[in-house]
């Protein structure tokens, strides 16, 4: 993709678009203005010999997106995605067994949002610099949300009528909010970092 003559794609919308179910869509190095929709079960994933501030993709202004996932095991890893006038970096609605690692996600309005998502998988990711909440679940039960860093957002990580969750090794620092919580049961925080938030924590 990109600059590489050999790439079967130059869009990674494209590329998912024609893939199969199952497939994996390997993403070399380069800047990518694209909104990206994902309907099937696929593996999208950054060159593993580059780092995530090789694979950049910008959101498209105008979009509310810049991942769009409305299927289950779809597994997003190793780019960085950014872009200010877009709602959300990655976006899980109503989906189960996705994996979202190794991503940087700065400047968006929110970073990840899981939205009546079950039992996915958030991990060793930066979220920094997002207008709202860096990471945010609602109506969204049983993930896991480990490693992960957020750092200068508004909030850190939001919860909204979410239960059994786990939150594991998790940094969350200089947010105005660290972490947020409201009409929830049964949630986990085990070896987080919480400081120099101007409110580390608000829980109702």
């Amino acid at each position: 993709m990109a600059d590489f003559p050999n790439a079967d794609f130059t869009s990674i919308s494209v590329a998912v678009d024609e893939a199969h179910p199952g497939d994996t869509i390997l993403i070399h190095p380069g800047t990518y203005a694209e909104k990206i929709v994902v309907e099937k079960s696929l593996k999208i994933i950054a060159d593993p010999e580059t780092s995530p501030s090789q694979v950049i993709i910008q959101g498209i202004p105008g979009s509310e997106e810049i991942f769009l996932v409305t299927a289950d095991s779809v597994e997003i890893s190793g780019f960085t995605l950014t872009g200010t006038s877009c709602d959300v970096g990655i976006y899980l609605n109503r989906v189960t067994g996705n994996i979202v690692s190794n991503n940087i996600i700065e400047g968006t309005i929110n970073g990840i949002v899981l939205m009546k998502a079950n039992s996915n998988t958030v991990e060793d990711n930066t979220v920094r610099f997002t207008q709202a909440c860096g990471i945010s679940l609602s109506g969204s039960d049983e993930n896991r949300l480990l490693r992960n860093e957020i750092t200068g957002n508004s909030q850190g990580i939001c919860l909204l009528n979410s239960k059994n969750n786990l939150l594991g090794e998790n940094n969350i620092v200089d947010n105005h909010k660290g972490f947020y919580q409201e009409m929830c049961a049964d949630n986990t925080l085990s070896n987080n970092r919480i400081y120099g938030n101007k409110h580390n924590f608000k829980i109702f």
